[in-house]
């Protein structure tokens, strides 16, 4: 579950209940975006609450600062966001917040069972792509 802690504001909630949203938009069309179930935003208490799926292994930030990826995992990791992005481009928004604490790695990083380990979470920043004519 993800609590928005920061809510302090109807800004605030307006920022938590857009990238739900867009979240929720995602969620569940490609297996590399970690999926989110539901989500409410409440004035009062002015709380903000999202039910995602759990993704054990935590945020690549965490693996990358341990020791290096071989070229092998390097390489999975590489395709398996890049073909999230493209999902994302696809719907025609852009994520614009791609970075190691918002990849999130599930499961072992074992060549022999690379099947979804990298999922892409926190669309609060995601925008609509806008496609200029030339």
């Amino acid at each position: 579950m993800k609590v928005q802690k920061k809510v302090q504001s109807l800004e605030d909630l307006d920022r938590s209940w857009y990238e739900f949203a867009t979240h929720q938009f995602f969620s569940g069309g490609h297996p590399n975006i970690v999926r989110l179930f539901g989500f409410t935003v409440n004035e009062n208490p002015r709380l903000a609450v999202g039910i995602q799926e759990l993704v054990k292994g935590g945020c690549l930030f965490d693996y990358i600062t341990k020791k290096p990826f071989t070229m092998p995992v390097s390489r999975v990791l590489i395709c398996q966001a890049a073909c999230a992005l493209d999902f994302i481009h696809s719907q025609g928004y852009v994520h614009r917040d791609v970075k190691a604490e918002n990849l999130l790695v599930d499961g072992p990083l074992d060549v022999t069972n690379s099947q979804a380990w990298l999922k892409i979470t926190d669309f609060g920043m995601t925008v609509p792509f806008i496609k200029q004519d030339t």
